[in-house]
């Protein structure tokens, strides 16, 4: 769901930013078929490039070049590591104090509410085409089929309007005004409804975008724009053509129309008019189309994903045997994406770092969703007691070699993964290599733990593990 959420926000910056331009330079010049196309363009461009994938590459700071090396220069010359959270005393075994999350967070809120506003925009378009499908044949006086065009005539004083391949109209229009006739066919024979449907999907997406609905009035405008044209062409007189559109304008008002349908009298009258009696643009006015170059670029730098070229000659400096897994991991992975994308040239890759790091950078998909505070910590199976009983069999001699020591307590980290495996085991505490090595073959032969979750959903977590002598 967040991952929707996320789509929806960026469809609906694209759209802005791309209509807006349509708004201020195009929208009253008489193009009926490229506004109508501009806009369509628009409409799938916001539900289509928020999926593309688009980089944007660009080169590490130095100051962050500067960051790994001291980094690792410290991480190397570095004898002990203390943990980084409080623990908390449970005797034998102690574990990484892990505050609990809020039940829903503001994000989940607002993916909520996101959701019920898809779902009632949903359900409000299909229960008008299922409404409007039924009135069509519901006291209709008769029907006639010509072209591939259904016409239902109905009595009585009703708005006609006109939905894919049917027209429903009165009977007073049909006798008295063919021009409504003509006017219903034109959004008929050009696919007025098919501009709907894309419009009610995009909407549905976008309902909180105020600019979507900026753009419906102006596409259903273009619409009527478009069907009065060719009425107009069709020989009709233009004063008695204006003077119904008037009257029926003013008829229309206190009667309901169908959702997501073309009708003669649905739209501003007072537009129509204007727009019927101004004279056709020149045709280099066209061209200001051309500001929605600008627009789009500005949309794919919004979208764009950074990709972080590393030189060798800096990567090559870095001791990165000392470096911890996530600045490894942040390494490996900046060089992986160039290398992938080859914006630079290839004498500035380095390939054979990017393979040595090929391990953790596979992790990333199983380190994903690490939470700081998962809900649901990390456990052993079968609980604490069980994991003293494992610890105090397998220590064995380990611990009768280091109680000589001035040692108390033996800290070891890892990490235990989504599926419950254990991976980066560090010890923490200063001791030899022999017994680094145990510990570590310890840990790593124990059985998979319980993962930690988050509102049911497994996490990778890390563990600090304090061990008492």
């Amino acid at each position: 769901m967040n991952d929707l959420f996320v789509y929806a926000l960026k469809s609906a910056v694209c759209l802005s930013v791309l209509y807006i331009p349509f708004y201020l330079l195009l929208r009253k010049e008489t193009f009926f078929r490229l506004n109508r196309m501009t806009l369509l363009s628009i409409l799938v461009a916001s539900l289509l490039m928020p999926l593309a994938d688009f980089t944007l590459p660009q080169q590490i700071p130095a100051c962050t070049q500067e960051w790994l090396a001291k980094k690792a220069e410290v991480l190397s010359s570095t004898d002990e590591a203390l943990p980084a959270y409080p623990l908390q005393d449970t005797g034998q075994v102690s574990f990484l104090a892990i505050q609990e999350r809020p039940r829903y967070s503001l994000l989940q809120i607002l993916v909520l509410i996101y959701v019920t506003g898809v779902l009632v925009m949903t359900a409000r378009f299909t229960i008008g085409i299922v409404r409007m499908r039924s009135f069509m044949a519901k006291g209709c006086l008769w029907t006639s089929r010509e072209d591939g065009v259904t016409v239902y005539c109905h009595a009585g004083r009703m708005p006609s309007f006109s939905w894919m391949n049917y027209i429903v109209i009165s009977e007073e229009d049909q006798r008295c005004h063919p021009e409504v006739l003509l006017h219903e066919r034109a959004h008929v024979h050009h696919g007025h409804s098919w501009d709907n449907l894309l419009l009610a999907l995009c909407q549905s997406v976008q309902w909180f975008n105020p600019f979507v609905w900026l753009l419906a009035a102006s596409l259903s405008d273009i619409h009527e724009y478009e069907a009065d044209a060719d009425v107009l062409r069709s020989g009709r007189n233009r004063l008695s053509y204006l003077r119904l559109l008037v009257s029926q304008g003013a008829a229309a008002k206190a009667t309901p129309t169908m959702a997501m349908t073309n009708g003669f009298s649905r739209h501003s009258v007072k537009h129509r008019v204007k727009m019927a009696c101004r004279q056709p643009s020149r045709w280099w006015m066209s061209m200001k189309s051309a500001a929605l170059l600008p627009a789009m670029m500005v949309v794919m730098m919004f979208l764009a994903r950074p990709v972080v070229a590393v030189s060798s000659a800096i990567i090559g400096e870095l001791p990165l045997d000392a470096l911890d897994a996530s600045s490894k991991q942040m390494v490996a992975e900046a060089v992986e994406k160039t290398v992938q994308s080859a914006p630079m040239p290839a004498d500035r890759i380095d390939v054979p770092v990017a393979d040595s790091l090929k391990a953790d950078a596979e992790m990333e998909d199983e380190i994903m969703g690490f939470s700081i505070n998962p809900t649901f910590n990390a456990t052993f199976p079968g609980g604490e007691e069980a994991l003293e009983a494992y610890l105090n069999t397998q220590m064995g001699a380990l611990s009768a070699e280091l109680q000589s020591d001035t040692l108390e307590n033996l800290y070891v980290k890892f990490w235990v993964l989504k599926d419950g495996r254990l991976d980066f085991i560090e010890v923490l505490s200063a001791v030899d290599e022999t017994v680094t090595q145990q510990l570590t073959r310890i840990i790593s032969e124990m059985p998979r733990w319980n993962p930690a979750s988050h509102l049911g959903e497994k996490r990778a977590s890390e563990v600090i593990l304090p061990i008492k002598l």
